[in-house]
C-alpha cells in the first residue's frame, strides 16, 4: 500500500465511513509496522547524521507527528499470519470464539455418543461424523433413516446413505 491508498484509508473515518474491510485493516497494520520501523531507524541516527540529512527530516516530520499513529498502533498485532483476525483483537471476539468452541465440542460429543449408540445396530453407513452445508451430520443407511430423528441434509448419489443432523445436536 502506497502513500495515496494509505491516506485514503486513514481519511475515511474522518468522512464518517469508519468501517474498514479486513484486508484494509491488515494493510494499515502492515503500514503501522513499517511506520514504527522507520521511526526507530530515525531515532537511532546520531545528531550529526540527522543534521546531514535535513531533507529526510523534513519528509519524516509529518509521519512522526501523525495524528493517525494511535489508530495504526491500535490495529497492529491484531492479525494472524494467515490474515485472519486474532482472538485477542478484542475481549468480545475472544469471548465469542471461546463460546463457539465450547458449543462445537458439545455438538461433537453428542454426535460421538449417538455414534456409539447406533453403531451396534448397524444403522450407520460409516462410523464417522461428517459435515454437510456447514452442519454436523451422521451418514445413516437409507433403511434406518427413520430411526435417527433429525434433519436430512442430503443423500448420497446412490440413495443408500442419508446425511442426518440429529435433533439433539440441533438443540445444542
Amino acid at each position: 500500500m502506497v502513500g495515496i491508498a494509505a491516506s485514503a484509508l486513514l481519511e475515511r473515518p474522518r468522512r464518517g465511513a469508519a468501517v474498514l474491510e479486513v484486508d484494509e485493516l491488515r494493510a494499515l497494520s502492515t503500514l503501522a509496522g513499517r511506520f514504527r520501523a522507520f521511526q526507530q531507524g530515525l531515532a537511532s541516527l546520531s545528531q550529526d547524521s540527522l543534521a546531514q540529512t535535513p531533507a529526510l527530516c523534513r519528509l519524516a516530520a509529518p509521519l512522526t507527528e501523525s495524528r493517525f499513529a494511535g489508530l495504526l498502533e491500535s490495529i497492529e498485532g491484531k492479525f494472524e499470519p494467515d490474515g485472519s483476525i486474532a482472538d485477542h483483537a478484542s475481549p468480545e471476539l475472544a469471548r465469542i470464539r471461546r463460546h463457539m468452541e465450547r458449543q462445537q465440542r458439545a455438538i461433537e460429543d453428542g454426535l460421538r455418543r449417538m455414534l456409539r449408540r447406533l453403531e451396534p445396530e448397524g444403522s450407520l453407513q460409516e462410523d464417522l461424523i461428517t459435515v454437510r452445508g456447514e452442519r454436523f451430520v451422521l451418514p445413516v443407511k437409507a433403511e434406518w433413516k427413520r430411526r435417527v430423528p433429525g434433519v436430512v441434509h442430503g443423500a448420497s448419489s446412490s440413495g443408500q446413505t442419508f446425511f442426518i443432523e440429529p435433533i439433539e445436536t440441533i438443540e445444542q
